[in-house]
């Protein structure tokens, strides 16, 4: 196996990436790695153009300002967790999903990625399902999906 040196936790900056962040930083610190952390900030409501007769304008800015809420919070674990000596590194961009993590896994050389893997209800299928299965599908390095329930504790 080869040695993991450099751990990238995707974050779709909402309160569900709590677990993926505190298990990428835990992690880091046990194998002495340096964290990354991508935070999503896609506006999957850019909606502009079509024409529809809802207020999508005030949806957008409440989407907005919860993603940098939650944002805020998801920072403030890593701070907390981190040890003193741990590098990490956090990008923040709203492009797709896809693209992005894949161009910081080949710029940074990413050794393990580590993702939430939803319990896809519709909306989240719409926002997120096509892109996990694509990352799984098509990176270079070993992904790690961290489930916030385990089936079993139901």
């Amino acid at each position: 196996m080869n040695e993991i040196k450099r751990i990238l936790v995707v974050s779709t900056s909402t309160n569900t990436c709590k677990l993926a962040i505190h298990n990428g930083v835990t992690l880091a610190k046990v194998l002495r790695a340096k964290l990354y952390v991508y935070h999503s900030d896609f506006d999957f409501l850019n909606l502009e153009g079509w024409s529809l007769a809802m207020p999508f304008q005030a949806l957008k800015e409440s989407y907005k300002q919860q993603l940098e809420t939650d944002r805020t919070m998801l920072n403030k674990i890593i701070e907390k967790e981190k040890t003193p000596d741990m590098q990490v590194e956090v990008f923040v961009t709203d492009k797709a999903i896809v693209s992005e993590v894949s161009r910081i896994v080949h710029e940074e050389k990413i050794d393990l990625l580590v993702m939430t893997a939803f319990e896809e209800g519709r909306l989240e299928h719409f926002i997120y399902g096509h892109s996990t299965n694509e990352i799984v599908r098509t990176m270079p390095c070993s992904v790690m999906l961290v489930k916030e329930h385990h089936s079993w504790e139901e």
